[in-house]
């Protein structure tokens, strides 16, 4: 389950054009636009599916050194990283678009 309150675009969209200051709907909604970090986007997939991050870089087939890296923040990944995790955690497509926005 995705724990943040994301404004999806069609619906940001939606408020703009019936807005008469776009300035104002951004204000109001900048909340929902805010990117989530990558690193507790990891952490928060491994506390809502039970995964374990050892396990998760394992099948996802990446540099275990690596993968801790990316699991504390302290590297940025690639995309090609981001889709080999989202295969490790088994995520659906809704999770990996999470997960690639987060990156």
């Amino acid at each position: 389950m995705v724990r943040s309150l994301r404004l999806r675009t069609d619906t940001l969209m939606l408020r703009i054009f019936k807005a008469s200051n776009v300035e104002d709907v951004l204000k109001q909604n900048a909340p929902s636009m805010q990117a989530e970090n990558f690193c507790a986007c990891l952490n928060d997939l491994c506390r809502e599916l039970g995964a374990v991050p050892e396990q998760v870089i394992r099948r996802s087939q990446i540099d275990r050194s690596y993968g801790h890296q990316l699991f504390n923040g302290t590297r940025k990944p690639s995309r090609d990283k981001v889709l080999q995790l989202a295969f490790g955690f088994g995520l659906n497509v809704d999770q990996a678009q999470r997960l690639l926005r987060s990156a």
